[in-house]
C-alpha cells in the first residue's frame, strides 16, 4: 500500500509541476503580448512587434533560468551547512 501511495504522490507532484509550468508559460505569453503588441490593424505582427516579442521572451527565460540557478545554489549551500552541523554534533 505504501508503494502505491508513493506512486500516487509522485504522480500528483508531477501533475502540479506541469500545471505550474503551463501557468508560467501562459503568464510569460500574456506579459510579452501586453508589452509588445500595440496594433490590431493587420492580421500579422509587424517587424517591431516580432522583435519585441523575441527579446521579451528571451529576457523572461533568462531571468527564470537565473532564478532557478540561485535556488539550486541556495539549496546546495543549505545542504552543506546542514552536513557541517551534523559533523560538529558528532
Amino acid at each position: 500500500m505504501g508503494s502505491s501511495t508513493s506512486k500516487a504522490e509522485t504522480q500528483k507532484i508531477q501533475e502540479l509541476e506541469i500545471q505550474d509550468y503551463i501557468q508560467q508559460i501562459n503568464s510569460l505569453i500574456e506579459n510579452c503580448f501586453q508589452e509588445c503588441v500595440c496594433s490590431f490593424r493587420t492580421r500579422d505582427l509587424n517587424s517591431s512587434e516580432k522583435t519585441c516579442l523575441k527579446n521579451c521572451v528571451e529576457r523572461m527565460l533568462s531571468f527564470q533560468k537565473r532564478v532557478e540557478q540561485r535556488i539550486a545554489e541556495q539549496g546546495i549551500m543549505a545542504q552543506r551547512r546542514f552536513e557541517e552541523e551534523q559533523l560538529r554534533k558528532k
